[in-house]
């Protein structure tokens, strides 16, 4: 299995796919600071499918999505296929040059919204913010001409995608109220 860590969130991946953390990319990191350009948190291919996978964590009290989280999704994934493309295309070797190139060659790409909602017992209560996400994902998904969009969370696992998620134990427990 690969393994990432993003904000408290560990994802393991099927151990023949290529994952990057996206936003640790120094390419990434250097143009990101101009406020100009966003990216998902990681990027990951499986074959011929391109994943994108933005993560956000609702589960601290007093954090509520942004009412156009839908837009924001949109831009961040234009962000990282117009960089993907951009290094596919550059004459500075690197690993994430090799990324690119493998990633402009897929057939499909998915956009993944992970969120990890508000802390709700019972925990079946989490299914309605989600369907709302979702519906956020899919609209960004269509908007871009992709071949889906998805949302996943570790409180209710998607079955559509092909990877799972667990909150850390070290931090789960950091953003819930006492």
């Amino acid at each position: 299995m690969a393994e990432v860590e993003i904000d408290g969130t560990i994802f393991s991946f099927p151990e023949d796919w290529r994952v990057e953390v996206f936003d640790e990319w120094p390419q990434y990191r250097d143009i990101s600071g101009t406020g100009q350009i966003h990216g998902c948190d990681v990027v990951a291919l499986d074959g011929s499918r391109l994943w994108m996978i933005e993560v956000k964590d609702y589960s601290y009290p007093g954090a509520k999505a942004p009412e156009n989280l839908d837009e924001v999704l949109l831009r961040k994934a234009v962000g990282t296929l117009a960089l993907l493309s951009a290094l596919g295309r550059s004459q500075n070797q690197s690993p994430a040059q090799d990324f690119s190139i493998a990633s402009l060659r897929a057939q499909e790409i998915y956009l993944t919204l992970h969120v990890e909602p508000a802390a709700q017992r019972p925990r079946r209560m989490a299914a309605g913010p989600l369907m709302a996400y979702s519906q956020k994902a899919e609209w960004a998904a269509r908007r871009l001409h992709l071949a889906k969009g998805f949302v996943t969370s570790s409180l209710m696992p998607n079955h559509r995608t092909p990877w799972t998620s667990r909150r850390d134990p070290a931090t789960r427990g950091a953003h819930l109220p006492s």
